[in-house]
């Protein structure tokens, strides 16, 4: 039983804690005024950048947006790169709930969204 509870643990992702329904809680307690709450789905772990690690997100819903919020918006369905700490896990078909922040304009055909971690 410790043994499947340790497979499950840390087969989710890092630390962070899993919902009921599988979706790993990535999302700050409390919310950057500046940044979306998104919920998607890891389809791919792209490359490290220096300290940073990318991964490629289709994004299943905006969940909210933070009270001063003004930056890019992704769509429902949208292929997203995120970057995160490289300390951060995701695994591939995982569904993630998170804070990011997005750039002020859309410039190139992905989104590059920035995880925010506590």
């Amino acid at each position: 039983m410790v043994i499947l509870l340790i497979f499950i643990t840390g087969c989710s992702s890092s630390n962070f804690p899993v919902s009921d329904n599988g979706v790993v809680q990535a999302q700050q307690d409390r919310m950057n005024k500046d940044a979306l709450r998104l919920k998607g789905k890891i389809i791919q772990k792209s490359r490290i950048v220096g300290d940073r690690q990318s991964y490629v997100v289709e994004i299943i819903e905006l969940v909210s947006y933070g009270d001063t919020f003004g930056r890019v918006e992704p769509r429902i369905g949208e292929l997203v790169t995120l970057y995160t700490p490289k300390s951060v896990k995701f695994r591939k078909n995982k569904e993630v709930l998170f804070d990011a922040l997005s750039p002020i304009s859309r410039k190139d055909d992905t989104l590059v969204l920035n995880l925010l971690v506590e």
